[in-house]
């Protein structure tokens, strides 16, 4: 995963509503629809339209055609390349005791060593 389409996911996901979304997505094995995830998340139409384009944008979700109803899953390989995204540039594994170190180490607050 290249940086740019890290950041770009990361803006999909900076508003809450989205991860409500997405998370509700992520369960359904058969995809859902729009209709149904308005009736769980009780979401209107119009406002639910804008948060599933922007995450078919940042490529986190796809979508079907079922006869006439959309039906949206998840991308899993994209949700699986930005954990290891993040894992490659934010972490790294400390191999005697397993624990997890931040890469970036700070002097202070606004300064990286």
């Amino acid at each position: 995963m290249k940086f740019k389409e890290a950041v770009n996911i990361h803006l999909a996901l900076g508003q809450e509503t989205r991860h409500h979304i997405l998370s509700l997505i992520v369960q359904q094995e058969d995809g859902i629809s729009p209709k149904e995830i308005h009736e769980r998340l009780d979401i209107p139409p119009p406002t639910l339209s804008f948060h599933l384009k922007e995450l078919l944008q940042a490529e986190l979700i796809c979508v079907q055609r079922k006869s006439r109803n959309l039906i949206y899953r998840p991308q899993a390989h994209v949700i699986a390349e930005l954990i290891s995204f993040l894992e490659d540039h934010y972490i790294t594994q400390k191999k005697e005791n397993n624990s997890i170190k931040p890469r970036i180490k700070y002097k202070n607050r606004y300064h990286e060593t």
